[in-house]
C-alpha cells in the first residue's frame, strides 16, 4: 500500500520544526492539517511555517482561503486526498502535519459527502434553541444518531439534525457507509512532557506577539474583514482585538492568549488519546520507527 506519514500532536508541540527536520532526510511534501493556516493574511497568529521553512520543503494547504471565506471539512478531505495523490505520482512520501483532529481522522477513515446548500433559515432556528431543546429535537428524529454523538456539542447536534433534515438518513448511518482511503498511514503522535509543553505554549504566546500579531490583527480589520467572524475568533486574535478596543490591557491579551492555547493543546490530548498512532516525545524517536517501516519511505540519499 502507498505510504503516507502523519505528524499530529497537540499545539506548541514542536510539530513543523520536527516535520521540516524530517524532509530533509526523507523525500516529502508536507500537507497542512491545520484550519486556521488556510487562511491568507493570518500568518502570525495561526504559527504558519515561515516563509524560509517553506522554501526549503513544498507545503500544501496554506494560504488557499480569504478569513471570510467557508472552508468545509469535506472540502480539505478531497483537496488533500488530491494532493496526496500528487505526491505519490512523483515519487515522494506525502506528510501531514497538524493538530486538527477531525482532519487527520477523516484522512484515515473516510468522509462521506453532504450535498446541499444550508438552509439558513432552518439552522438560525435551531441555533436559538437551548441546548435541552436540541437534545429533544434530534432523539425525535434520529435515535440513532442520539445515541453515538457528543449531545454536549450543540455545533455537532445542529449539524446531525440538519443532515437528517435534509437527506433522509441518520448522520451515522452516512458514517458507516464512507469508503476508507487505501494508504499504509504511520501516525506519528508528538507529545512533549507537560512541563516542557507549557514552557513551549508560553514562549510561543510571547513570540507572536514581539512578531508583530497586533499589527496582523490591526491589518485585518483595516483590509474590512469583520471581528465577528469565525475565523477572526481565533486564539489570538480575539484577544488582540480585546486590546485594540480598549477592554483590556496588553498583559492581560497575552495572558488569555497563553490560557485559551493551553486549554486547547488540552482538547487536542483527549482528542488524539482516542485515535490509534505512535506516541513520540521528541524528533530523535522517530528515526527507530521510520528505520522500521523502510519501505516506501527512502531517504533523500538512496534517490
Amino acid at each position: 500500500m502507498k505510504k503516507v506519514i502523519i505528524l499530529s500532536g497537540p499545539t506548541a508541540s514542536g510539530k513543523t520544526e520536527t516535520a521540516i527536520n524530517l524532509s530533509k532526510k526523507i523525500n516529502t511534501e508536507i500537507i497542512s492539517a491545520d484550519s486556521r493556516q488556510i487562511y491568507r493574511y493570518m500568518d502570525i497568529g495561526t504559527a504558519k511555517p515561515t516563509k524560509e521553512q517553506q522554501n526549503l520543503v513544498k507545503h500544501h494547504l496554506i494560504d488557499i482561503k480569504n478569513p471570510d471565506e467557508r472552508f468545509s471539512v469535506y472540502e480539505f478531505y478531497k483537496l488533500a486526498l488530491d494532493v496526496v495523490e500528487d505526491i505519490i505520482k512523483r515519487a515522494k512520501v506525502p506528510l501531514i502535519v497538524g493538530g486538527t483532529g477531525l482532519y487527520i481522522k477523516i484522512l484515515q477513515e473516510g468522509i462521506f459527502e453532504e450535498r446541499g446548500e444550508i438552509d439558513n433559515g432552518y439552522r438560525k432556528r435551531l441555533n436559538s434553541m437551548t441546548i435541552d431543546e436540541l437534545k429533544k429535537l434530534l432523539k425525535e428524529k434520529d435515535p440513532l444518531t442520539f445515541k453515538r454523538i457528543d449531545t454536549n456539542n450543540q455545533r455537532r447536534i445542529i449539524r446531525a439534525i440538519e443532515i437528517k433534515e435534509k437527506t433522509g438518513f441518520s448522520i451515522v448511518e452516512l458514517w458507516d457507509k464512507r469508503q476508507k482511503p487505501s494508504y499504509d498511514f504511520v501516525h506519528l503522535y508528538l507529545n512533549p512532557d507537560p512541563q516542557t509543553l507549557d514552557k513551549r505554549i508560553k514562549q510561543r504566546t510571547e513570540n507572536i506577539y514581539k512578531l508583530g500579531l497586533i499589527d496582523e490583527t490591526k491589518r485585518l480589520l483595516d483590509i474590512g474583514y469583520n471581528k465577528n467572524l469565525e475565523s477572526m475568533s481565533g486564539i489570538g486574535y480575539k484577544e488582540t482585538i480585546s486590546y485594540l478596543e480598549g477592554e483590556i490591557g496588553l498583559d492581560e491579551a497575552m495572558h488569555r492568549t497563553y490560557i485559551r492555547t493551553r486549554q486547547y493543546a488540552r482538547r487536542q490530548k483527549i482528542w488524539f488519546k482516542k485515535e490509534k498512532k505512535i506516541v513520540i516525545s521528541n524528533e530523535e524517536e522517530i528515526w527507530g520507527i521510520i528505520e522500521d517501516r523502510r519501505q516506501g519511505l527512502r531517504r533523500k540519499d538512496e534517490i
